[in-house]
């Protein structure tokens, strides 16, 4: 299990090194390293679609801006349960408490590429 911890930070590495300085970070990396990455990148690139500011110029966190959607009619309840399910991935993956090779599937994948879809249309237009 301490391996996959460390791939997991590897991964998160290069996600940050990436966003910090704009040039990806290459390495020598498995298949099953590889699909962490994606999978954290694309994760990465729905929270900086949902990132919002309220009123005192302060962060909201970004489970508060999905409810605000979904309260305002722009998620579906199934969007919103298909967002939590995923988010639990992300979080039992990066705290080390699920191992990627046990969740980071097709399935996986696919629930990631529709909630980006969903998440970047319901933004679009979105008051905080």
């Amino acid at each position: 299990m301490e391996r996959n911890k460390v791939e997991v930070y590897a991964e998160l590495a290069k996600v940050l090194f990436e966003n910090l300085f704009g040039v990806p970070m290459r390495l020598d990396e498995t298949s099953d390293q590889a699909a962490l990455g994606d999978f954290m990148a694309a994760w990465v690139n729905i929270e900086r679609d949902l990132a919002a500011k309220g009123e005192n110029g302060r962060p909201i966190p970004i489970y508060n801006v999905i409810l605000k959607l979904h309260e305002k009619g722009k998620l579906t309840r199934a969007q919103l349960e298909e967002f939590r399910e995923v988010q639990q991935i992300r979080n039992g993956v990066v705290h080390g408490e699920i191992d990627p090779k046990d969740v980071l599937n097709n399935r996986t994948k696919n629930k990631l590429r529709e909630i980006g879809e969903f998440v970047g249309s319901a933004m679009a237009g979105f008051v905080h």
